[in-house]
């Protein structure tokens, strides 16, 4: 079978020799081939021959400086997942993966009409075709600080495009030149390890020969193409050098090689004091692997970790669908390294574009991306819209940073280059605009704006608010307030402004203009009213000094307070001379927060008292009141008692508690003691359930009459834990419904009546 690489200016199809290499799909792996990363100064031959059972053989150097190695064993003679655990345990080996094959994210192209500047809404937006009006990454004020190319002290900067090719004669772009390799002599002139890399270095076939390429040529122009020049189009960055990588590769292996290029030349720059190499400050990947899960590509990831500790930002474009990377996947954009900024891609009307990536966890920001006019195969220009074009733009704003970047960062970068650089990238993060439809989608919830990067940079606003988020929980027809702290830590006095972008009609904030003194703290107090049941939700934004700090959430549960009681009405049926008994009541509590209830007896009685006057219920929950009767030295006859239940705004509830103090004939005094009965809820429409509690009787007879006497209902009951219960339908036993009106129960034993009582059916 064969694989399919990329080489010169044209489509060259190699046959790789091994027919073990099948045509795989991108991120699939490549059969009985693995790349290994091994620990310093290990012996290669050695290593081999440790496992030649397998045999495993060396086919590539493919970094030498990382010590990594691609190699090809038998498949037939032992399963790949089994021999790569044998390598990760082997003390040899610092890092070890299948490898894979890679998806080109190809991008969709329109022919362009008019090659000018005001074609590229990205710089500049000013609304015209369907756009919105500062859509765009806001580069006219960037340019008005720096147009890009030199540090504060002196480096020529450079990104490292790698992609699959590009178009070195196109007079529009900038290109780096290898000044100490002497071009086609055959000679590594430099001593980096690479011969004649004068314009670059190729992954495909490790040559110094860049091939032409649409995708590479356009991305290039996206990150520098010559600004002010007066032809042709602008780059985000006019005067930074690129440097052409070929090696956005359908192999695993040959974008790490095309990586390894890049780490090699910057730490020859730090090495040799800027003599030799380059100085690398961002890459550009826009390809990778749909997806992809992070664990299987270890030594990819490793690659940022390497470039991210010289000082080099690494910048990856997402996958070209409507996908949620974070569940789903994607090489690269799911590593979590931190020298890696992750871009999705969007609209002229600041949307995400529909067939973009995107992920909370995994996509920092959005870029423009769509309808994107750049440079192509010399002498062209053209529109290309995808998540290749979004990236580029955060490579060349990272570039557009180090020239705005002043002498002491430059030192202090020198010196620490791993911490300072995630500076740069968090200048980026934080000097975005805030876009709802990027709002939970991406890390930041903004698009890049790369004025306010630079002067999130330049003059850092040290401002701290002392929440993310505000929750309300209110009662309907309620106001509820808040508040939050905006802190001034830095050492200027700060203009802060507060936004609402939706403009919610049932927020209102004490200011939304604040000045801040330096160490000076202000409080903002937030209002929320309530005229519906629902949640609403709204975000408000901070901004000082006009640059996007943070935005906080706000949440607003509105609810409709309410209670219910098991039922509204007891009837009680209890031997006189009785000692303490008790009864429950539940009170469910049917809204979204606890409910605080007061108890009232409105017809105070000595022969009624509950266990407590107050409770609260907690919110969908149930709360009992235990109700204690007493019937000692009380005669024959009705009793009647009213319980009101305050709940506040869900209202005041009544229980009717009546009682039938009854002197059951043939009972002696120990079983006249013994039986209960209530039934709830009296009056009843449906149902009505009568329950007997504490009964000493085994066994008795229960039937409920109408008012003419005439049984519709009979059951035999057993006693169970002392605890018993009867539910009458309203129905006859034959299943008929029974009118409404009032029924008479009698609860009997051996011919001997226990209690009488009344229910009224609706």
């Amino acid at each position: 079978m064969y694989k399919f690489r990329l080489i010169g200016s044209i489509v060259v199809f190699l046959i790789l020799i091994s027919c073990r290499i099948s045509a795989q799909q991108a991120g699939g792996i490549i059969s009985g081939e693995l790349i290994i990363q091994l620990q310093e100064k290990k012996d290669l031959q050695l290593f081999e021959q440790s496992f030649s059972s397998y045999n495993l053989r060396n086919t590539e150097i493919i970094s030498r400086r990382m010590n990594i190695y691609l190699f090809q064993y038998d498949i037939s003679k032992i399963q790949a997942n089994l021999l790569l655990s044998l390598l990760k345990e082997a003390p040899q080996v610092l890092q070890a993966q299948h490898n894979h094959t890679i998806d080109l994210r190809e991008s969709v192209e329109t022919q362009p009409n008019d090659p000018d500047f005001y074609q590229q809404w990205n710089l500049q937006n000013n609304g015209e075709g369907g756009g919105v009006a500062g859509a765009d990454i806001d580069a006219l004020r960037a340019w008005d600080i720096t147009t890009g190319g030199v540090t504060a002290l002196g480096d020529t900067i450079v990104v490292a495009v790698i992609d699959g090719g590009s178009s070195l004669f196109h007079n529009d772009l900038n290109f780096f030149k290898n000044r100490n390799e002497i071009p086609n002599n055959q000679i590594d002139d430099d001593g980096n390890g690479y011969v004649d890399d004068f314009d670059g270095w190729n992954a495909y076939n490790n040559s110094g020969v860049i091939p032409d390429h649409d995708h590479g040529a356009h991305v290039c122009g996206i990150v520098g193409a010559k600004g002010n020049n007066g032809i042709g189009v602008s780059g985000v960055n006019w005067n930074v050098k690129i440097l052409p990588i070929a090696g956005s590769s359908t192999l695993e292996s040959t974008v790490v090689r095309a990586y390894s290029y890049a780490y090699e030349m910057r730490v020859l720059y730090n090495e040799s004091n800027g003599q030799k190499g380059a100085f690398i400050v961002a890459t550009n990947s826009s390809f990778g692997v749909n997806n992809g899960q992070a664990e299987d590509y270890p030594i990819w990831e490793m690659m940022y970790d390497s470039l991210g500790a010289v000082g080099v930002l690494n910048v990856g474009a997402t996958a070209n669908a409507n996908v949620n990377v974070d569940e789903v996947g994607d090489i690269p954009t799911v590593f979590t390294t931190p020298w890696l900024i992750t871009v999705t891609n969007t609209t002229s009307q600041d949307i995400k574009f529909s067939s973009a990536g995107y992920g909370l966890n995994s996509i920092d920001l959005g870029a423009p991306g769509t309808q994107i006019y750049s440079t192509r195969i010399y002498p062209n220009y053209g529109f290309k819209t995808g998540t290749s074009m979004a990236s580029p733009h955060v490579a060349g704003a990272i570039a557009l940073l180090f020239a705005a970047a002043d002498f002491s960062f430059m030192e202090a970068y020198k010196l620490h280059p791993a911490e300072k650089v995630l500076e740069i990238k968090q200048a980026i993060l934080q000097g975005i605009d805030p876009l709802p439809g990027l709002q939970g989608l991406t890390v930041s919830g903004g698009r890049l704006n790369v004025y306010n990067a630079i002067m999130r940079l330049q003059t850092p606003v040290n401002i701290n608010v002392s929440t993310d988020s505000i929750y309300f929980l209110l009662p309907k027809t309620t106001v509820g307030t808040d508040s939050f702290i905006v802190k001034n830590n830095g050492s200027d006095t700060v203009m802060v402004n507060l936004q609402l972008p939706d403009q919610p009609n049932w927020l209102l904030l004490s200011d939304d203009t604040l000045s801040v003194s330096p160490s000076d703290s202000v409080e903002v107090t937030i209002s929320a009213n309530t005229t519906e049941i629902g949640q609403f939700q709204t975000t408000i934004q901070v901004f000082a000094n006009d640059i996007y700090v943070k935005s906080m959430e706000v949440i607003l549960d509105v609810y409709q307070p309410e209670i219910s009681l098991s039922t509204d009405s007891l009837l009680l049926v209890i031997p006189i001379n009785t000692p303490l008994r008790d009864t429950s009541v539940f009170i469910k509590n049917l809204a979204l927060a606890p409910n605080f209830i007061q108890i009232t007896n409105e017809l105070p009685v000595n022969w009624l008292s509950f266990d407590s006057d107050t409770l609260t219920v907690a919110a969908n929950d149930s709360s009992q009141v235990i109700l204690y009767i007493d019937s000692e030295g009380l005669e024959v006859g009705d009793y009647t008692a009213l319980l009101m239940f305050d709940a506040g705004l869900a209202g005041i509830h009544s229980l009717t508690i009546s009682m039938q103090a009854c002197n059951p004939p043939g009972i002696d005094e120990s079983q006249s003691s013994a039986l209960i009965v209530s039934a709830s809820p009296n009056p009843f429409t449906e149902q009505i359930q009568f329950e007997f509690d504490q009964t000493d009787f085994e066994t008795f007879d229960f039937s409920i009459s109408d008012s003419k006497g005439q049984v519709v209902f009979r059951q035999k009951t057993q006693s169970k834990q002392n605890k018993s219960a009867i539910i009458w339908n309203g129905k006859t036993k034959n299943g008929k419904h029974c009118a409404a009106g009032v029924y008479y129960y009698s609860i009997t034993k051996d011919g001997i009546n226990l209690g009488n009582g009344k229910i009224v059916k609706r």
